[in-house]
């Protein structure tokens, strides 16, 4: 297999400098879904709840929710390495 580098000198750079902006705007993008699918969830949830029990649901969402993230990111960087 002939690598791409050795055809084009300069095409390896040019396809880290890709692959770094597919990374940034995919992370971007998916945090503004992330942020649009919480906001009603965490609305919904104050609303069905009584004030006492807000505070604790809020807190689980919200460590659910980033223990969810780092899972995922730990699980998609043990894939791609």
């Amino acid at each position: 297999m002939v690598s791409v580098s050795l055809i084009l000198p300069g095409a390896y750079i040019i396809f880290i400098y890709t692959g770094i902006i597919f990374t940034i705007v995919g992370v971007v993008v998916l945090d503004l879904c992330c942020d649009a699918c919480q906001t009603p969830s965490r609305t919904l949830m104050v609303d069905l709840t009584t004030i006492k029990d807000q505070t604790r649901g809020l807190t689980m969402f919200t460590v659910v929710a980033g223990a969810g993230g780092a899972i995922g990111y730990t699980i998609a960087g043990e894939i791609l390495r």
